[in-house]
């Protein structure tokens, strides 16, 4: 609904055709979401994930630690052997077509709510399907980082830009 009301304003707002979604985490699997599974809406040049879930029945499945699970139902109001459904609706992975847009992925390895999997099966949905991609490994960080590392990713996230980007 916010990418249409934006896209309603267009005009009005002088926005540019130019779109690039990006997103931390939950909002990272929004960003994702919209990208992959609404083209027909907007289809973004590029979308940037900073520790995004992916898969949500493989991340209710495989948690990091045992608040995710509850997290998760909260969040949707079932756990993945009830109701998949909703789980897979709201998983950026399924969505992933030869169309989708080029995507760059960044992941802490000590992250304990976002695993490194999920990125890694993302960027394996995105090699399978030809999506230019980017999947950028920091070891030894968490849930976000700062300093030089959060400089080194917006440095990545402009020249994976700059790329795709004519």
């Amino acid at each position: 609904m916010a990418v249409q009301f934006v896209l309603s304003k267009k005009t009005e707002y002088m926005i540019s055709d130019t779109w690039v979604f990006i997103g931390a985490s939950a909002g990272a699997q929004m960003a994702l979401l919209q990208s992959y599974k609404y083209p027909a809406i907007i289809l973004p040049k590029v979308v940037v994930s900073f520790f995004g879930p992916t898969n949500l029945v493989q991340l209710y499945n495989n948690p990091p630690g045992p608040l995710i699970p509850l997290l998760l139902f909260s969040v949707t109001g079932f756990i993945p052997s009830i109701n998949a459904t909703v789980y897979t609706a709201a998983s950026p992975v399924n969505f992933v077509t030869a169309q989708s847009c080029p995507t760059i992925l960044l992941q802490g390895g000590q992250d304990p709510l976002v695993p490194a999997a999920q990125a890694t099966l993302l960027k394996a949905r995105l090699d399978s399907a030809g999506v230019a991609n980017q999947y950028v490994f920091y070891p030894n960080e968490g849930h976000g980082w700062v300093g030089a590392n959060l400089d080194d990713s917006f440095d990545k996230i402009e020249a994976f830009i700059r790329q795709h980007i004519n």
